[in-house]
């Protein structure tokens, strides 16, 4: 999905103010990249065993390297299922904090 849509989407549901805030592994706060995957429907996962099977299938989808179950963000808006995954431009690590 493309950034512009995620906004959109972001915004219907009056999140327009949230974000990636820094990375927790150097603490830089700017240059963090977002590539968002979305998911007409609710696949939020409700237990760990779908939690596990979501990512793995975004694993395996992204082709992303290094990245670990810990590193996909993933919220519930409206019709979509929205999976976030953020990197950090100066480290690479995909361990980023967002907030509104």
């Amino acid at each position: 999905m493309s950034l512009k849509e995620y906004d959109e989407i972001l915004k219907s549901a009056s999140w327009d103010t949230w974000g990636p805030v820094a990375c927790m592994d150097c603490d830089r706060e700017e240059n963090i990249s977002i590539r968002c995957f979305a998911v007409k429907g609710d696949l939020e996962p409700k237990t760990l065993k779908e939690e596990k099977m979501l990512s793995g299938a975004v694993k395996e989808f992204s082709k992303i390297p290094g990245l670990g179950e810990d590193s996909i963000g993933g919220t519930f808006l409206g019709d979509y299922f929205i999976i976030e995954i953020c990197t950090c431009g100066k480290c690479g690590s995909h361990n980023i904090f967002s907030d509104f």
